[in-house]
C-alpha cells in the first residue's frame, strides 16, 4: 500500500513539475446585447470557437448574448475599462457621452454606402485605437459594420416635408437633431420598448437598420421602409488591456489575427444581411419606398449644419473628418 501511495505522490509531483499539463484555461467573458440570431452575436461565437481551437483550449471566450450580464450600452466603455467586463461588443455611437470622438459615426449622410464606410474605417482606425488604449484601458479586437440606418414608418415618406410631424424613435444625439430639423419629434427610447411604443402609437416611426427591424418584427406594427441610408455605425469589440496583457505573446497574436479575420468576414456579411433582411420584411408585408435623387439631396442639405456643429466641438474629430474627405476625393 505504501508503495502504491508513493507512486501516486510521485506521479502528482511529476505532473506539477511539468506545469502546463494542469494549467487551467484562461476564460474571457464576452458581453453583447444582441440575441443569438443576430449576425454580430454569431460573429462573436465564431471568434470564440476559432480562438479556443487555435490556442488548443488555452483561451476560452464565453459569449453572453442578449444583454444577460445587465450592462446597458452607454455603460460598456467604462465597464471594460474597469475590468468589470473582460471583453465586450457595443455600438460605438452609443458611448459618445463618454468618448466624444466615437460620435463621428452618427454624422447624418456622411457616407453613402459600405464602400465609403470601408474607407472611413481605414482612416478612423488609428484614431479609435489611440482613444481606446490611451484613454480607456482597452484594445480593439475588431469593428464590424451594421446595415445603414433607415426610416421605418406607418405612412409612406418621399420628401423632407412629409417627415414633418413624425414621432420617431432615435438612438443618438445627431439623429434627434436631424429629426427636429425636419419638423419631427424624436424620442430616445430603449430598443426593448420600441415595439410596444409602436403598437400603442406612442411613436409612429423608427430610425434603424434592416437587421434590427427583423429582430423586432416590425412588419407587425409598421408598413413602410424608406432606404434613406442616414448613417451606418459599427459594433466595436474590445478587450480590457490588463486581461490582454495577461495572455502570452502567442495567445495575443492568435486572438488579434483571428479577430482581424472575423472583421473581414463581417464586413462582407453586413452587405449580405442588408439585402437579405430587406427581402424578409418585404415578404412579411412592409413596402420599400424608393429614394429619389431629389429627396436624397434634400436630406443632405438638412444634414450639413448638423455636421458642421458637431465638428466645431471636436478638434480631433475635425482632423479625422478632413482626412476622410481627402481619402474620398483620392479614391
Amino acid at each position: 500500500m505504501k508503495r502504491a501511495l508513493s507512486l501516486v505522490v510521485a506521479l502528482m509531483l511529476g505532473v506539477v513539475s511539468c506545469g502546463a499539463v494542469w494549467a487551467a484555461p484562461t476564460e474571457l467573458i464576452v458581453n453583447t446585447v444582441w440575441p443569438p440570431s443576430n449576425y454580430q452575436t454569431q460573429g462573436l461565437e465564431e471568434l470564440a470557437r476559432r480562438v479556443e481551437e487555435r490556442t488548443n483550449g488555452e483561451v476560452v471566450m464565453i459569449v453572453e448574448p442578449g444583454g444577460s450580464l445587465g450592462f446597458p450600452g452607454p455603460d460598456i466603455l467604462r465597464a471594460v475599462r474597469d475590468g468589470l467586463l473582460p471583453v465586450s461588443e457595443f455600438i460605438i455611437t452609443g458611448t459618445e457621452g463618454d468618448e466624444r470622438l466615437f460620435g463621428i459615426y452618427s454624422m447624418p449622410f456622411m457616407m453613402d454606402d459600405l464602400e465609403e464606410a470601408a474607407i472611413f474605417h481605414e482612416v478612423s482606425l488609428p484614431y479609435f485605437t489611440r482613444a481606446c488604449e490611451e484613454r480607456w484601458n482597452q484594445k480593439i479586437l475588431y469593428l464590424a459594420p451594421w446595415p445603414f440606418s433607415c426610416l421605418w414608418t406607418k405612412r409612406p415618406v418621399t420628401t423632407v416635408e412629409e417627415m414633418r410631424g413624425l414621432r420617431t424613435r432615435t438612438y443618438d444625439r445627431s439623429g434627434a437633431l436631424f429629426m427636429e430639423a425636419v419638423g419631427a419629434t424624436p424620442l430616445a427610447l430603449p430598443f426593448a420598448e420600441v415595439y410596444s411604443s409602436l403598437a400603442t402609437n406612442l411613436i409612429d416611426s423608427v430610425l434603424t437598420s434592416t437587421q434590427t427591424a427583423v429582430d423586432a418584427n416590425f412588419w407587425e406594427v409598421l408598413d413602410y421602409f424608406q432606404p434613406i441610408r442616414m448613417t451606418t455605425t459599427v459594433s466595436i469589440v474590445t478587450i480590457n488591456l490588463d486581461y490582454f496583457n495577461d495572455l502570452t505573446p502567442e495567445q495575443q497574436k492568435i486572438l488579434l489575427d483571428t479577430a482581424k479575420e472575423m472583421e473581414g468576414e463581417l464586413w462582407v456579411k453586413a452587405g449580405e444581411v442588408d439585402i437579405m433582411q430587406e427581402k424578409v420584411v418585404n415578404e412579411r408585408g412592409i413596402e420599400t419606398v424608393p429614394l429619389s435623387d431629389e429627396f436624397k439631396a434634400e436630406l443632405k442639405a438638412v444634414a450639413e449644419p448638423i455636421i458642421k456643429d458637431w465638428l466645431a466641438g471636436s478638434e480631433e474629430g475635425t482632423r479625422l473628418y478632413e482626412e476622410f474627405q481627402a481619402a474620398l476625393r483620392n479614391r
